[in-house]
């Protein structure tokens, strides 16, 4: 399988980092314009025994979708996913979430682990894919960094300045 893997240092805690990234409600925020949905509709992070969730994709112009199915949920430190869909006669892969805590911060990790069902497809699309993968991967840990940044600032400046 290949694998792309992107790392980010977030200004949040491992909890909250943790739960943000693996509800996949927030997907779409995150990996937009590849992500474009997700169903059934969550407010929580996924849980090991959720049943599958379809997430409604576009890659190179073309929507499809993806069935992700929960592996191992070891919150806060790690998670991972199963996926597979009918893009280009099959692909499937992990997607796998390492994250780990110093100071109240987060090192964030995210690997992408992909193989296509056909041999010549890979030969004749991997090299268009694999970039488009990439991208999206640094678009995602760097779009959780930017919100979860925020939201660490804004909790920060509400809170009351001793005197």
């Amino acid at each position: 399988m290949a694998s792309i893997k992107k790392q980010v240092l977030i200004n949040a805690p491992i909890h909250q980092v943790f739960d943000y990234v693996t509800n996949p409600n927030h997907w779409p925020i995150l990996f937009y314009p590849w992500s474009i949905k997700t169903e059934p509709y969550l407010q929580q992070p996924l849980t090991a025994n959720h049943p599958p969730i379809n997430e409604h994709t576009q890659v190179l112009g073309l929507q499809h979708q993806i069935k992700w199915t929960p592996q191992i949920n070891d919150a806060p430190h790690y998670f991972l996913v199963y996926g597979e869909s009918a893009f280009l006669f099959g692909i499937r892969g992990y997607v796998r979430y390492d994250l780990t805590s110093k100071d109240q911060k987060t090192y964030f990790t995210r690997t992408l682990f992909y193989a296509f069902d056909h041999y010549f497809i890979d030969l004749l699309f991997g090299h268009l894919i694999r970039p488009y993968f990439s991208y999206i991967s640094t678009r995602g840990v760097n779009k959780a960094k930017q919100i979860l940044d925020f939201h660490t600032l804004s909790q920060s400046a509400k809170k009351p300045v001793n005197s």
